[in-house]
Protein backbone atom coordinates (compact mmCIF):
# COMPACT_ATOMS: atom_id res chain seq x y z
CA UNK A 1 0.00 0.00 0.00
CA UNK A 2 1.86 3.07 1.21
CA UNK A 3 5.50 3.74 0.36
CA UNK A 4 7.92 6.63 0.80
CA UNK A 5 6.68 9.38 3.12
CA UNK A 6 7.02 13.05 2.17
CA UNK A 7 6.80 16.02 4.50
CA UNK A 8 6.25 19.72 4.84
CA UNK A 9 6.42 19.99 8.58
CA UNK A 10 6.37 22.35 11.51
CA UNK A 11 5.91 25.56 9.55
CA UNK A 12 4.93 28.52 11.71
CA UNK A 13 2.42 31.10 10.46
CA UNK A 14 3.04 34.09 12.72
CA UNK A 15 0.58 36.75 13.92
CA UNK A 16 -1.09 38.17 10.80
CA UNK A 17 -4.46 39.40 9.64
CA UNK A 18 -7.15 36.81 8.90
CA UNK A 19 -6.52 37.25 5.19
CA UNK A 20 -2.74 36.85 5.38
CA UNK A 21 -2.99 33.88 7.75
CA UNK A 22 -5.39 31.97 5.50
CA UNK A 23 -3.32 32.84 2.43
CA UNK A 24 -0.12 31.60 4.08
CA UNK A 25 -1.70 28.28 5.09
CA UNK A 26 -3.05 27.79 1.55
CA UNK A 27 0.31 28.66 0.01
CA UNK A 28 2.12 26.23 2.34
CA UNK A 29 -0.41 23.50 1.49
CA UNK A 30 -0.02 24.16 -2.25
CA UNK A 31 3.77 23.96 -1.84
CA UNK A 32 3.34 20.58 -0.13
CA UNK A 33 1.38 19.22 -3.09
CA UNK A 34 4.00 20.62 -5.49
CA UNK A 35 6.59 18.72 -3.44
CA UNK A 36 4.51 15.58 -4.00
CA UNK A 37 4.48 16.45 -7.71
CA UNK A 38 8.28 16.68 -7.73
CA UNK A 39 8.33 13.12 -6.40
CA UNK A 40 5.84 11.85 -9.04
CA UNK A 41 3.11 11.29 -6.45
CA UNK A 42 0.78 14.08 -7.62
CA UNK A 43 0.19 16.19 -10.72
CA UNK A 44 -1.32 19.67 -10.74
CA UNK A 45 -4.00 19.72 -13.44
CA UNK A 46 -5.74 23.08 -12.88
CA UNK A 47 -5.31 26.31 -10.92
CA UNK A 48 -6.68 29.81 -10.55
CA UNK A 49 -4.32 32.27 -8.85
CA UNK A 50 -7.16 34.19 -7.24
CA UNK A 51 -8.71 37.63 -7.21
CA UNK A 52 -6.58 40.43 -8.60
CA UNK A 53 -8.10 42.85 -6.07
CA UNK A 54 -6.71 41.04 -3.01
CA UNK A 55 -3.11 42.28 -3.06
CA UNK A 56 -1.50 45.15 -4.94
CA UNK A 57 1.13 42.92 -6.52
CA UNK A 58 0.57 40.91 -9.72
CA UNK A 59 -0.96 37.50 -9.14
CA UNK A 60 1.21 34.43 -8.88
CA UNK A 61 1.95 31.63 -6.43
CA UNK A 62 3.92 33.45 -3.70
CA UNK A 63 3.13 34.12 -0.05
CA UNK A 64 1.13 37.30 0.59
CA UNK A 65 4.33 39.29 1.13
CA UNK A 66 5.99 37.97 -2.05
CA UNK A 67 6.38 39.61 -5.42
CA UNK A 68 3.45 37.74 -7.01
CA UNK A 69 1.17 36.29 -4.31
CA UNK A 70 -1.87 34.06 -4.54
CA UNK A 71 -5.00 36.24 -4.46
CA UNK A 72 -8.11 35.48 -2.40
CA UNK A 73 -10.26 32.75 -3.84
CA UNK A 74 -7.25 30.99 -5.37
CA UNK A 75 -7.74 27.29 -5.93
CA UNK A 76 -5.85 24.32 -7.34
CA UNK A 77 -6.59 20.72 -8.34
CA UNK A 78 -4.10 17.89 -7.99
CA UNK A 79 -4.31 14.36 -9.33
CA UNK A 80 -2.96 11.76 -6.91
CA UNK A 81 -1.63 9.37 -9.51
CA UNK A 82 -2.33 5.65 -9.53
CA UNK A 83 0.47 3.36 -8.40
CA UNK A 84 1.22 -0.29 -7.85
CA UNK A 85 -0.87 -0.50 -4.70
CA UNK A 86 -3.71 1.79 -5.78
CA UNK A 87 -4.95 1.30 -9.33
CA UNK A 88 -7.45 4.19 -9.26
CA UNK A 89 -6.32 7.82 -9.07
CA UNK A 90 -8.06 10.38 -6.90
CA UNK A 91 -8.27 14.15 -7.14
CA UNK A 92 -7.79 16.83 -4.49
CA UNK A 93 -9.24 20.37 -4.72
CA UNK A 94 -7.84 23.21 -2.53
CA UNK A 95 -9.16 26.76 -2.03
CA UNK A 96 -8.88 29.65 0.43
CA UNK A 97 -10.70 32.80 1.54
CA UNK A 98 -10.72 35.23 4.45
CA UNK A 99 -13.74 36.84 6.04
CA UNK A 100 -17.08 35.31 6.90
CA UNK A 101 -19.30 34.86 3.85
CA UNK A 102 -16.56 35.04 1.23
CA UNK A 103 -15.72 31.44 0.40
CA UNK A 104 -18.01 31.45 -2.65
CA UNK A 105 -16.59 34.67 -4.10
CA UNK A 106 -15.08 34.51 -7.58
CA UNK A 107 -13.00 32.80 -8.77
CA UNK A 108 -13.97 30.11 -6.23
CA UNK A 109 -17.61 29.96 -7.30
CA UNK A 110 -19.48 27.77 -6.69
CA UNK A 111 -17.85 27.10 -3.34
CA UNK A 112 -18.85 26.24 0.22
CA UNK A 113 -16.91 25.21 3.30
CA UNK A 114 -18.58 23.19 6.04
CA UNK A 115 -21.90 23.79 4.28
CA UNK A 116 -21.63 27.61 4.35
CA UNK A 117 -19.68 30.54 2.99
CA UNK A 118 -16.96 30.58 5.58
CA UNK A 119 -15.53 31.80 8.85
CA UNK A 120 -12.80 34.40 9.34
CA UNK A 121 -9.99 32.20 8.04
CA UNK A 122 -10.76 29.43 5.55
CA UNK A 123 -8.78 26.81 3.66
CA UNK A 124 -10.98 24.10 2.19
CA UNK A 125 -10.41 20.76 0.50
CA UNK A 126 -12.32 18.13 -1.48
CA UNK A 127 -11.48 14.62 -2.60
CA UNK A 128 -13.02 13.05 -5.72
CA UNK A 129 -12.76 9.98 -7.92
CA UNK A 130 -14.84 8.57 -10.78
CA UNK A 131 -15.33 5.48 -12.94
CA UNK A 132 -16.83 5.07 -16.40
CA UNK A 133 -19.62 2.63 -17.27
CA UNK A 134 -17.09 -0.16 -17.67
CA UNK A 135 -15.56 0.38 -14.25
CA UNK A 136 -12.36 2.00 -15.50
CA UNK A 137 -11.03 5.17 -13.83
CA UNK A 138 -12.34 8.39 -15.38
CA UNK A 139 -11.51 12.02 -14.79
CA UNK A 140 -14.25 13.85 -12.86
CA UNK A 141 -12.62 17.26 -13.42
CA UNK A 142 -14.50 19.05 -16.25
CA UNK A 143 -12.48 19.64 -19.40
CA UNK A 144 -13.96 23.16 -19.59
CA UNK A 145 -12.33 23.95 -16.24
CA UNK A 146 -8.84 23.40 -17.64
CA UNK A 147 -7.45 26.08 -19.92
CA UNK A 148 -4.46 28.17 -18.91
CA UNK A 149 -2.77 27.25 -15.63
CA UNK A 150 -3.29 30.13 -13.21
CA UNK A 151 -6.49 31.36 -14.82
CA UNK A 152 -8.58 28.19 -15.12
CA UNK A 153 -12.34 28.56 -14.58
CA UNK A 154 -14.32 26.55 -12.06
CA UNK A 155 -17.47 24.93 -13.45
CA UNK A 156 -20.95 24.25 -12.00
CA UNK A 157 -21.15 21.45 -11.04
CA UNK A 158 -17.57 21.43 -9.86
CA UNK A 159 -17.16 17.73 -10.65
CA UNK A 160 -18.54 15.78 -13.63
CA UNK A 161 -20.24 12.41 -13.32
CA UNK A 162 -19.30 10.08 -16.20
CA UNK A 163 -22.21 8.90 -18.33
CA UNK A 164 -23.57 5.69 -16.78
CA UNK A 165 -20.58 5.74 -14.45
CA UNK A 166 -19.93 6.54 -10.81
CA UNK A 167 -18.70 9.68 -9.06
CA UNK A 168 -17.63 10.07 -5.44
CA UNK A 169 -16.90 13.49 -3.96
CA UNK A 170 -16.01 13.97 -0.32
CA UNK A 171 -17.17 15.43 2.04
CA UNK A 172 -20.10 13.04 1.81
CA UNK A 173 -22.72 15.77 1.29
CA UNK A 174 -21.49 16.18 -2.31
CA UNK A 175 -22.31 12.55 -3.09
CA UNK A 176 -25.31 11.71 -0.90
CA UNK A 177 -26.50 14.93 0.69
CA UNK A 178 -27.40 18.59 0.33
CA UNK A 179 -24.71 19.45 -2.22
CA UNK A 180 -25.19 16.89 -4.96
CA UNK A 181 -26.24 19.53 -7.51
CA UNK A 182 -23.12 21.71 -7.60
CA UNK A 183 -20.79 19.40 -5.62
CA UNK A 184 -19.11 22.45 -4.17
CA UNK A 185 -18.85 21.76 -0.43
CA UNK A 186 -15.36 21.56 1.09
CA UNK A 187 -14.08 20.20 4.38
CA UNK A 188 -11.85 22.62 6.27
CA UNK A 189 -8.11 22.36 6.58
CA UNK A 190 -8.36 25.73 8.35
CA UNK A 191 -11.66 27.13 9.65
CA UNK A 192 -11.24 29.52 12.53
CA UNK A 193 -12.51 32.67 14.18
CA UNK A 194 -9.86 32.55 16.91
CA UNK A 195 -8.41 35.90 17.92
CA UNK A 196 -4.91 34.45 17.75
CA UNK A 197 -3.42 34.03 14.31
CA UNK A 198 -0.42 31.89 15.20
CA UNK A 199 -0.59 28.50 13.53
CA UNK A 200 1.81 25.62 13.20
CA UNK A 201 1.07 23.13 10.45
CA UNK A 202 2.13 19.54 9.83
CA UNK A 203 1.64 18.05 6.35
CA UNK A 204 2.63 14.42 5.74
CA UNK A 205 1.86 12.19 2.77
CA UNK A 206 2.88 9.18 0.75
CA UNK A 207 1.73 7.56 -2.48
CA UNK A 208 -1.71 6.79 -1.00
CA UNK A 209 -2.36 8.86 2.14
CA UNK A 210 -2.41 12.47 3.31
CA UNK A 211 -2.42 13.88 6.85
CA UNK A 212 -2.98 17.66 7.07
CA UNK A 213 -2.90 18.99 10.63
CA UNK A 214 -2.50 22.29 12.47
CA UNK A 215 -2.46 23.74 15.96
CA UNK A 216 -3.59 27.20 16.97
CA UNK A 217 -1.48 29.21 19.39
CA UNK A 218 1.30 26.66 18.67
CA UNK A 219 0.29 24.75 21.80
CA UNK A 220 0.70 21.08 22.63
CA UNK A 221 -2.41 19.80 20.89
CA UNK A 222 -3.87 19.73 17.40
CA UNK A 223 -6.94 21.84 16.74
CA UNK A 224 -7.86 20.20 13.45
CA UNK A 225 -6.88 17.28 11.29
CA UNK A 226 -7.84 16.16 7.83
CA UNK A 227 -6.89 12.69 6.67
CA UNK A 228 -7.50 10.96 3.36
CA UNK A 229 -6.26 7.95 1.51
CA UNK A 230 -6.59 4.18 1.39
CA UNK A 231 -7.79 1.72 3.94
CA UNK A 232 -6.95 -1.95 4.07
CA UNK A 233 -10.15 -3.91 3.44
CA UNK A 234 -10.87 -7.13 5.27
CA UNK A 235 -10.47 -10.25 3.14
CA UNK A 236 -14.19 -10.97 3.48
CA UNK A 237 -15.25 -7.52 2.22
CA UNK A 238 -15.54 -6.71 -1.49
CA UNK A 239 -14.91 -2.98 -1.94
CA UNK A 240 -14.89 -1.14 -5.25
CA UNK A 241 -12.59 1.55 -3.95
CA UNK A 242 -11.02 1.43 -0.47
CA UNK A 243 -10.68 5.21 -0.09
CA UNK A 244 -11.70 7.37 2.86
CA UNK A 245 -11.72 10.99 3.96
CA UNK A 246 -11.87 12.03 7.60
CA UNK A 247 -11.89 15.64 8.81
CA UNK A 248 -12.31 16.55 12.45
CA UNK A 249 -12.14 19.86 14.28
CA UNK A 250 -11.76 19.93 18.05
CA UNK A 251 -10.70 17.40 20.63
CA UNK A 252 -10.35 14.54 20.56
CA UNK A 253 -9.78 13.84 16.87
CA UNK A 254 -10.39 10.12 17.34
CA UNK A 255 -13.56 10.01 19.42
CA UNK A 256 -15.46 6.87 20.31
CA UNK A 257 -18.56 6.28 18.15
CA UNK A 258 -18.06 9.53 16.23
CA UNK A 259 -19.82 9.51 12.82
CA UNK A 260 -17.71 11.02 10.05
CA UNK A 261 -19.78 12.49 7.24
CA UNK A 262 -23.24 14.04 7.17
CA UNK A 263 -26.05 14.91 4.78
CA UNK A 264 -25.60 18.63 5.49
CA UNK A 265 -21.81 18.68 5.30
CA UNK A 266 -21.81 21.23 8.11
CA UNK A 267 -20.58 19.33 11.18
CA UNK A 268 -17.17 19.28 12.84
CA UNK A 269 -16.67 15.71 11.59
CA UNK A 270 -16.87 15.37 7.81
CA UNK A 271 -15.67 12.89 5.22
CA UNK A 272 -16.90 9.46 4.14
CA UNK A 273 -16.09 6.34 2.17
CA UNK A 274 -16.87 4.93 -1.24
CA UNK A 275 -19.89 2.66 -1.59
CA UNK A 276 -19.68 -1.09 -1.14
CA UNK A 277 -20.90 -3.17 -4.07
CA UNK A 278 -23.76 -4.61 -2.10
CA UNK A 279 -25.04 -1.58 -0.23
CA UNK A 280 -25.16 2.15 0.37
CA UNK A 281 -23.28 2.20 3.64
CA UNK A 282 -20.95 5.12 3.18
CA UNK A 283 -20.58 7.01 6.43
CA UNK A 284 -17.36 6.41 8.30
CA UNK A 285 -17.73 5.83 12.02
CA UNK A 286 -14.95 5.68 14.57
CA UNK A 287 -15.34 2.73 16.93
CA UNK A 288 -13.93 2.27 20.40
CA UNK A 289 -10.81 0.59 19.11
CA UNK A 290 -11.56 -2.82 20.57
CA UNK A 291 -8.78 -3.71 22.97
CA UNK A 292 -7.37 -0.19 22.89
CA UNK A 293 -8.32 1.35 26.22
CA UNK A 294 -7.55 4.44 28.22
CA UNK A 295 -5.36 2.52 30.64
CA UNK A 296 -3.51 0.18 28.33
CA UNK A 297 -2.03 0.50 24.88
CA UNK A 298 -0.74 -2.11 22.45
CA UNK A 299 1.73 0.45 21.18
CA UNK A 300 3.52 1.93 24.19
CA UNK A 301 6.87 1.43 22.48
CA UNK A 302 5.70 3.20 19.30
CA UNK A 303 6.40 0.06 17.36
CA UNK A 304 4.88 0.23 13.85
CA UNK A 305 5.22 -3.51 13.29
CA UNK A 306 2.31 -5.39 11.71
CA UNK A 307 -0.73 -5.97 13.88
CA UNK A 308 0.13 -3.37 16.50
CA UNK A 309 -2.00 -0.28 16.98
CA UNK A 310 -4.14 -0.60 13.86
CA UNK A 311 -7.33 1.49 13.70
CA UNK A 312 -10.57 -0.05 12.39
CA UNK A 313 -12.63 1.40 9.54
CA UNK A 314 -16.34 0.99 10.30
CA UNK A 315 -19.35 1.81 8.11
CA UNK A 316 -22.71 3.18 9.18
CA UNK A 317 -25.86 4.08 7.25
CA UNK A 318 -26.52 7.55 5.84
CA UNK A 319 -29.01 8.74 6.82
CA UNK A 320 -29.00 6.42 9.82
CA UNK A 321 -32.03 4.15 10.06
CA UNK A 322 -30.49 1.87 12.67
CA UNK A 323 -27.49 1.96 14.97
CA UNK A 324 -25.93 -0.96 13.14
CA UNK A 325 -22.30 -0.62 12.08
CA UNK A 326 -19.90 -3.00 10.41
CA UNK A 327 -16.13 -3.13 10.22
CA UNK A 328 -14.81 -3.29 6.67
CA UNK A 329 -11.09 -2.85 7.22
CA UNK A 330 -8.27 -0.91 8.84
CA UNK A 331 -6.68 2.44 8.20
CA UNK A 332 -3.52 1.76 6.20
CA UNK A 333 -1.21 0.35 8.89
CA UNK A 334 1.90 1.47 7.01
CA UNK A 335 0.86 5.09 7.56
CA UNK A 336 -1.59 5.27 10.50
CA UNK A 337 -1.15 3.86 13.99
CA UNK A 338 -2.87 4.59 17.30
CA UNK A 339 -1.49 4.89 20.81
CA UNK A 340 -2.90 5.86 24.21
CA UNK A 341 -1.62 7.90 27.09
CA UNK A 342 1.44 9.42 25.43
CA UNK A 343 2.46 13.05 25.04
CA UNK A 344 1.98 15.15 21.94
CA UNK A 345 4.81 15.09 19.39
CA UNK A 346 6.72 12.31 21.09
CA UNK A 347 9.05 10.74 18.54
CA UNK A 348 10.47 7.27 18.23
CA UNK A 349 14.16 7.14 19.07
CA UNK A 350 15.04 6.97 15.38
CA UNK A 351 12.67 9.85 14.56
CA UNK A 352 10.67 7.84 12.03
CA UNK A 353 7.24 8.09 13.73
CA UNK A 354 5.60 10.80 15.80
CA UNK A 355 2.59 10.85 18.14
CA UNK A 356 -0.08 13.50 17.51
CA UNK A 357 -2.97 14.37 19.80
CA UNK A 358 -5.89 16.77 19.87
CA UNK A 359 -6.33 16.92 23.63
CA UNK A 360 -4.05 17.32 26.61
CA UNK A 361 -6.12 14.72 28.48
CA UNK A 362 -3.97 11.67 29.02
CA UNK A 363 -5.49 8.32 28.13
CA UNK A 364 -7.36 9.41 25.02
CA UNK A 365 -6.69 7.85 21.65
CA UNK A 366 -3.80 9.58 19.89
CA UNK A 367 -2.34 8.56 16.57
CA UNK A 368 1.03 8.16 14.93
CA UNK A 369 2.19 9.08 11.44
CA UNK A 370 5.56 8.68 9.72
CA UNK A 371 8.05 11.44 10.46
CA UNK A 372 11.36 12.78 9.16
CA UNK A 373 13.24 13.18 12.48
CA UNK A 374 12.88 17.00 12.40
CA UNK A 375 12.19 18.35 15.89
CA UNK A 376 8.50 19.23 15.49
CA UNK A 377 8.56 22.67 17.17
CA UNK A 378 12.07 23.80 16.26
CA UNK A 379 11.15 25.52 12.99
CA UNK A 380 10.09 29.17 12.98
CA UNK A 381 9.49 29.95 9.31
CA UNK A 382 6.39 29.90 7.14
CA UNK A 383 8.01 27.51 4.69
CA UNK A 384 8.75 24.92 7.36
CA UNK A 385 10.93 21.95 6.45
CA UNK A 386 10.29 20.03 3.24
CA UNK A 387 11.72 16.59 2.74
Amino acid sequence: MAGTAYFKTAGLIRDQSDQDTAQAVFKSLWDFFKHLETNAVATEIARNNGSASTYANPLGTDYYHGAEPFGEGAWAVFLMVANGGRTAPYYVFLAWSAGSGSFDNAPNFPGLIRGGTGSDKNVGIQMATAFDSGGSPASPWPAAATGSMGSDTKQDPVWDEPASGELYVWPLSNTEGDHTTSRENCAPVLYSSAASNRYRYYFVGDEDNLALMHSEDTDDQLDAGLFMGMYQALDEVVVDLPLFMFQRTGAPLFEVDQPIGSITGSTSSEGGLARLRNGALTRLQLPDGGNITATGSPNMSYDPSAGVGQYPIVLAEVPPTTDAVSQVGWMDPTFWRVVHGRGHMVQRADGTWIVMRASTTEGLCYFMVPWNDIAPKAVFTEAGVTS
